[in-house]
């Protein structure tokens, strides 16, 4: 199995990012997470700069229960790119689901801070505030994109 993984690694080490994302999806939809990890570790060696990498990585990572690795990633990916949507929508739900109410709607309020969203975006963002009893966040959000013509 490492042989294998090896050689799959690589084959893959002059590949574009998207081929990268192409195999990890591949691995996943096989249900290897584990080798999906170790492509998308590797996909990142090659591709520091990789939103999208960093994305898909930090999903692996919630998916195997290492939330500690998979918030930080997002908190990295967020500090590069702070209006990167589903980014802010995977960590806010990680953070509910550990209880963490009040940083989880820190974090959904800061994308409405750095970029105007879609009508979909402010939307889903309201229910998940709501369904994680942070109405006066969800309010605030409402408000401010009722005030900035939404």
């Amino acid at each position: 199995m490492q042989a294998a993984r090896r050689e799959l690694l690589e084959a893959l080490a002059s590949a574009s990012e998207l081929e990268w994302l192409a195999c990890a999806r591949a691995l996943v939809l096989r249900s290897d997470t584990e080798a999906a990890h170790a492509v998308l570790s590797a996909a990142l060696v090659a591709h520091p700069g990789s939103a999208d990498l960093r994305f898909a990585l930090a999903g692996i990572l919630q998916q195997r229960g290492e939330s500690a690795a998979a918030e930080a990633l997002l908190h990295e990916l967020l500090a590069r790119q702070p209006a990167h949507a589903a980014a802010t929508f995977l960590l806010t739900s990680l953070l509910s689901r550990q209880g963490r109410m009040h940083a989880a709607a820190v974090v959904m309020r800061s994308l409405f801070a750095h970029a105007r969203q879609d009508a979909d975006t402010v939307i889903r963002a309201v229910e998940m505030l709501d369904d994680i009893q942070r109405t006066a966040d969800a309010a605030a959000i409402c408000e401010a994109e009722i005030a900035a013509g939404s």
